[in-house]
């Protein structure tokens, strides 16, 4: 009788559980749309064709040039250490202790980084999903572009700036396309549907964001733009 009722009780928690990842898919790809709209809304700007979407192409073309000529095997090695990079600055973000990190540019086996994590509650389950998918949605190398804004301020220097972003956004879009699939063990682990819907998501408020700092010059419209999106996704 009370083995029956345990197994209820587990079959109603997992179509809770799914309910609720429904729910989350939802809101994730509202919140999608809702900054694409941002997006669009800045077309004009972007259309007009400001030196600094000129600086940015410019980067990004430069990128898939060296790209070409030196994805092996330079650049695929130095992609795995960056994935791989990327989880572990995640994780020290939510202070979790890193267990093992491994770079290899062996196929099959490219790289691993193990975290402690204690517990399944909630809390966890959320932290886990921050950092196993952090390399698919976080522009590491566009971030530490950025961390450089305060001294290429200058009008002679901003050029590089804007010139930087390019390289390392195109950087970033490339290797996300080329890293992500369903075989992937992070991603598996959180779902296909709920990973693509959270990754299309962050992808897509970086692109937005960076953009907003190439028309206006400065992040000044930066939490303006989130607030923004978010609004759109109720509307």
């Amino acid at each position: 009788f009370f083995g029956g009722q345990r197994a209820e009780f587990r079959n109603a928690d997992r179509h809770i559980m799914k309910l609720l990842r429904f729910f989350f898919i939802g809101a994730l790809l509202l919140l999608a749309v809702g900054y694409m709209r941002e997006i669009l809304a800045l077309a004009p700007e972007i259309a007009a064709n400001p030196p600094s979407i000129k600086l940015f192409c410019s980067g990004g073309l430069t990128f898939l040039a060296v790209w070409l000529l030196f994805k092996k095997p330079f650049f695929y090695r130095f992609a795995v250490f960056e994935h791989e990079l990327t989880h572990l600055l995640v994780a020290k973000l939510f202070f979790l202790k890193t267990l093992h990190f491994q770079v290899s540019p062996r196929k099959h086996i490219e790289g691993q980084v193990v975290v402690g994590v204690e517990g399944r509650g909630a809390l966890t389950n959320v932290m886990s999903v921050f950092f196993s998918l952090a390399p698919y949605y976080v522009p590491t190398l566009t971030l530490c572009a950025c961390l450089l804004y305060p001294f290429l301020m200058s009008a002679a220097l901003r050029p590089v700036f804007f010139f930087l972003v390019g390289f390392t956004t195109f950087y970033h879009l490339l290797t996300t396309f080329l890293e992500f699939g369903f075989h992937q063990a992070d991603i598996q682990k959180h779902g296909e549907y709920f990973s693509t819907a959270f990754i299309l998501l962050g992808n897509i408020m970086f692109v937005g964001m960076m953009l907003g700092v190439l028309v206006y010059g400065d992040f000044g419209d930066v939490p303006g733009f989130l607030v923004r999106g978010m609004l759109n996704a109720f509307q």
